[in-house]
């Protein structure tokens, strides 16, 4: 008879190559083919679930499963209360409603399947990889512009000239949430691999130029930072201080964005939000639906909507906003406040572009799925499965 750990090497190895195309889905993306993210998620869980499917004691993650059954059940009743004004089809709408949940469903279960070790070394393996294709895609964007004349004078052009991305804000906020996850990683394992890697990816954010998203990386190394003084020294002088400091430095940053063309727009989408009041009451409490909703709130009629509360107000009203960010606002409380960083960090970036991102989903799977074996010492799949 065959030794179990020839079994488990060759099962670990099926689900880490399922889960490598997954995570190279989500980390490299080209403006062509602008839905790569989402094909590789779908083709990554048709082979999880078909490699599933051959073993001969099927033992699968049922909770997240029916999580996912549950929120397709509610946006379907999404689809009738909001009386459909965007015609959309059910499977349409129920599709965008779930896909969150199928994301983080998803990513879950392959790391609770290949377990921890297997998944930090397809990390490690794809992180080089990564930073090569940042610096191509950076130096590209940059040699478009000069040529072109100065970065001030070309700097629009400079934000769409991503080869990856329709704007270098989108990259950002990926950037801004792997960076979260490597934190993450480097905190569990105590490899300063993972640091290095985080700050070559905040060097990669300031070169987006994306002003939220850096503002928001340095409020997130700033907390982090008062935090660690706390914990270490009880040091509440300095806590009051530093909150003092914090919100003049909110106060400021405020009253900067109100003098900005791009931030005023924001502060009128916000003001436009009043307009809730004139739709009917299905509209207002389970929005307009996906291709109609997203315009809805915004600075002036039939623009974009931008911000996580106008996109979600307009696509799910009230109900669904509120189940949205009390789901998020969960996994804090599940991963022991580990997502707080990245979930700070995805709401407030919210207030200036909304990214609806599979990147952001995953990060957060990840999280939550290491937390989970850490805490249960989960056993993954292919050491309690029959060798084939």
């Amino acid at each position: 008879m065959r030794k179990p750990r020839i079994c488990i090497k060759r099962n670990v190895h099926s689900g880490s190559f399922s889960f490598f195309i997954l995570t190279i889905g989500v980390l490299f993306r080209f403006k062509i083919i602008a839905a790569s993210h989402l094909v590789l998620y779908l083709i990554a869980a048709f082979l999880f679930v078909i490699y599933m499917l051959t073993k001969k004691n099927l033992s699968t993650n049922y909770t997240n499963v029916s999580y996912l059954c549950a929120f397709i059940s509610i946006g379907a009743m999404f689809f009738v209360f909001s009386e459909n004004p965007s015609e959309n089809t059910l499977l349409y709408h129920v599709l965008f409603f779930s896909m969150p949940v199928f994301y983080f469903m998803v990513t879950v279960d392959y790391i609770l399947y290949i377990g921890k070790d297997s998944f930090l070394g397809i990390i490690k393996d794809v992180l080089p990889l990564y930073v090569l294709y940042l610096s191509v895609e950076a130096i590209m964007r940059f040699l478009l512009v000069f040529q072109q004349g100065s970065l001030i004078e070309s700097f629009y052009i400079f934000k769409v000239s991503s080869f990856g991305y329709s704007d270098t804000n989108f990259l950002a906020l990926t950037l801004l949430y792997i960076s979260c996850m490597l934190r993450y990683l480097y905190h569990i394992s105590g490899e300063k691999k993972y640091k290095q890697y985080q700050h070559l990816l905040v060097l990669f954010q300031i070169l987006t130029l994306s002003r939220s998203v850096i503002i928001t990386q340095c409020l997130i190394l700033y907390l982090e930072f008062c935090y660690k003084r706390i914990a270490k020294h009880k040091d509440y002088m300095f806590l009051m201080m530093n909150t003092i400091f914090f919100l003049f430095g909110i106060f400021f940053l405020l009253s900067f964005v109100a003098n900005d063309s791009s931030g005023r727009s924001k502060f009128a989408i916000i003001e436009g939000l009043k307009k809730i009041t004139q739709f009917s009451l299905g509209n207002r409490l389970f929005g307009f639906g996906y291709g109609k909703g997203e315009f809805i709130y915004s600075y002036q009629k039939g623009d974009y909507g931008h911000l996580h509360i106008a996109l979600l107000l307009g696509e799910i009203g009230i109900v669904g906003t509120v189940m949205y960010f009390l789901w998020l606002l969960r996994f804090v409380r599940i991963s022991h406040r580990k997502a707080f960083y990245i979930i700070f960090g995805f709401m407030l970036t919210g207030f200036s572009l909304a990214f609806f991102d599979s990147s952001f989903y995953y990060c957060i799977g990840v999280i939550y799925a290491l937390e989970k074996l850490k805490d249960k010492k989960h056993i993954p799949v292919e050491v309690k499965s029959p060798c084939i």
